[in-house]
């Protein structure tokens, strides 16, 4: 079941709403939902690249900040 909501737009917002509407063939309540739930995957794909991101910087000062001196001949002692 469709729920009715009503927004507060300026006219400038409703004359662009109703043109690409008319435009792509779509009323303009599917118009915006299409562009709210474009929005959505838009924003959730771009939290995990954040999140990607901040893991990745974590991880890149934990490998900077690491003492290697102590690994520089693991392995090759004795030969």
């Amino acid at each position: 079941m469709m729920k009715t909501l009503t927004l507060k737009a300026t006219d400038d917002f409703e004359q662009k709403l109703i043109a690409t509407a008319k435009e792509l063939n779509l009323s303009k309540s599917e118009l915006i939902r299409l562009a709210v739930e474009q929005f959505c995957a838009k924003n959730s794909e771009a939290r995990v690249m954040n999140q990607v991101q901040e893991a990745s910087f974590k991880t890149r000062y934990k490998l900077e900040s690491a003492d290697w001196e102590d690994t520089l001949l693991d392995g090759l002692e004795g030969q």
